[in-house]
C-alpha cells in the first residue's frame, strides 16, 4: 500500500487527530502536551524519529505552516520530507498548486531530473532560499534512481504552465489530435475550445488587466450554464478513452472558471468578505481532487496553505 504526506497550516503531529490553527482545542496546554522541540537552525535524523511512531502505517501525511514565507517551517519540513522519502518509503509530492501545472512540471521533471520546472509551477511563496535545500534534495534522489513524483490538487493555475501561450489549449488540442481526432470537428469541441480561447486571451495582457484576468473571467449565468453543458461532453469524451485523472483536472478548472467569474472587483474593494463563498467552492473543488487522487492511490505529500478543504475529505487519517 502507498503512502504519503501532506503540508498544510499547522506543523502539529498527533496520534489521534490534527488540529487546525483556528480550533479552540488548540492550546498551550494541548501544544506542551503534543508538540515535539525541533531545532530549526539544524535538524537532525534524531529530531525526525518520532515520525516513524507518530506516522506508523498511514498512507497521508499532513504537514503545514503558520503563515506564507515562514523560513524556519520551511527549512524544517524540508527535512521533514527528505526523512520520510528516505526512511518511511513515500515518493510522490502533492502540492497545493495547479493540476495543469504540476502535471506539465512533473514531465518534465522525470525527463530531466532538473528542480526547475517543480519550482516554476509552484505558487511564489515556494520559491523562498529556505527551500532551496528542497529543491536540491530532490534532483539529488531523482540522479541517485529513487522515485519521486509531484502532483497539484488546485483547481486554478500557479504558474506559466497555465497561463501563457495558449498551453492549456493547446494541451487539449494536441492530446485530442493524437487520441480521437474526429473530436476536433465536433461542434461541441469547437465551442469549449473558443470560451478557454477567450479565456487566455485575457492572461496575455499585461499589467492591471493581465491580473484581473488571471482572477476571473466574466460570465452570464446562461454562459455559465453553456459552458459547464460543453464541459461535461467534455469529460464524458475523456471517459470514453479511460483517461480518469484528465477528466478530474478538466471539470475542476472548468468549475474553477465558473466559480471565479462571480469575482467583482467593487465588491472585493467594499467587503472583503464577499470573496469568502468562491473561496468555499475553490475549497471543495480542491477536496473532491484529493478523492479523486486518494481513489487512485497514489502516495502523496501534499502542501497546503489552509486546512479547509481538508477536513471536507473523508476517509483520510489525520494525524
Amino acid at each position: 500500500m502507498k503512502k504519503g504526506i501532506l503540508i498544510s497550516v499547522l506543523l502539529a503531529l498527533s496520534t489521534t487527530q490534527f488540529l487546525v490553527a483556528q480550533s479552540p482545542q488548540l492550546s498551550n496546554e494541548w501544544l506542551s502536551n503534543h508538540a515535539q522541540v525541533i531545532n530549526t537552525e539544524l535538524p537532525s535524523n534524531k529530531d525526525m524519529q518520532l515520525l516513524k511512531k507518530e506516522v506508523g502505517n498511514k498512507r497521508i501525511v499532513f504537514l503545514g505552516e503558520a503563515t506564507h514565507e515562514d523560513g524556519a517551517t520551511f527549512k524544517v519540513r524540508t527535512k521533514i520530507v527528505e526523512f520520510l522519502t528516505e526512511e518511511m518509503d513515500f515518493d510522490v509530492v502533492l502540492f497545493e498548486a495547479g493540476m495543469f501545472d504540476l502535471l506539465q512540471a512533473n514531465k518534465e521533471f522525470q525527463k530531466t531530473g532538473k528542480s526547475e520546472s517543480i519550482k516554476k509551477a509552484l505558487w511564489g511563496f515556494w520559491k523562498t532560499q529556505q527551500l532551496q535545500s528542497f529543491y536540491s534534495f530532490i534532483e539529488q534522489r531523482k540522479a541517485a534512481g529513487n522515485n519521486i513524483e509531484f502532483a497539484g490538487f488546485d483547481c486554478k493555475f500557479s504558474s506559466s504552465y497555465g497561463f501563457d501561450n495558449n498551453n492549456y489549449s493547446r494541451f487539449w488540442e494536441t492530446f485530442f489530435q493524437e487520441k480521437n481526432s474526429a473530436i476536433l470537428k465536433n461542434e461541441n469541441f469547437t465551442n469549449y475550445m473558443a470560451v478557454w480561447k477567450d479565456i487566455e486571451s485575457g492572461y496575455q495582457q499585461t499589467g492591471m488587466k493581465g491580473g484581473l484576468a488571471k482572477l476571473r473571467y466574466k460570465m452570464s449565468n446562461k454562459e455559465k450554464h453553456s459552458f459547464r453543458n460543453l464541459s461535461i461532453w467534455m469529460a464524458d469524451e475523456l471517459r470514453k478513452l479511460g483517461e480518469n485523472k484528465l477528466t478530474q483536472l478538466l471539470r475542476s478548472n472548468d468549475e474553477g472558471i465558473i466559480a471565479y467569474s462571480k469575482t467583482r472587483l467593487w465588491k472585493l474593494i467594499l467587503n472583503k468578505k464577499s470573496f469568502l463563498p468562491i473561496n468555499n467552492r475553490r475549497d471543495e473543488l480542491m477536496a473532491d481532487n484529493l478523492r479523486h487522487l486518494l481513489s487512485e492511490a497514489l502516495v502523496l505529500l501534499l502542501t497546503m496553505e489552509n486546512m479547509v478543504c481538508l477536513e471536507k475529505v473523508k476517509g483520510v487519517s489525520l494525524l
